[in-house]
């Protein structure tokens, strides 16, 4: 594909909602792939929220940072700010550990 420079795009839905068991499941892509993308739903009290983060970009540094995410008709997809502001829900995702284990727990204050 790369010698003809097109692109290709190659979707996994994982089959289960809540609760991974793997990234992948059973196809082992990760080497033919220069790009991961994890689009995922975290529970929050009794909210689902978005969550997106970038696992693999093939030769540039990522972060591997959870930031959550909102899709709106009509727009597209958009990456809301870690600081809060006015238009976030109070408490943002930078308060948790765990969101892409599925099991977030707030973080004490202060750290």
């Amino acid at each position: 594909m790369k010698e003809h420079q097109v692109t290709a795009i190659y979707n996994h839905e994982n089959p289960e909602m809540f609760g991974m068991s793997s990234m992948m499941g059973d196809y082992g892509v990760s080497s033919l792939v220069d790009n991961i993308i994890i689009l995922n739903w975290v529970e929050l009290g009794d909210v689902c929220r978005r969550a997106v983060m970038v696992t693999k970009m093939r030769g540039s540094p990522t972060s591997r940072v959870t930031r959550e995410c909102d899709i709106v008709d009509g727009v597209g997809m958009r990456v809301l700010a870690r600081t809060i502001s006015p238009n976030v829900p109070p408490i943002p995702f930078t308060g948790y550990h765990g969101l892409l284990a599925r099991s977030p727990e707030r973080r004490p204050s202060g750290t």
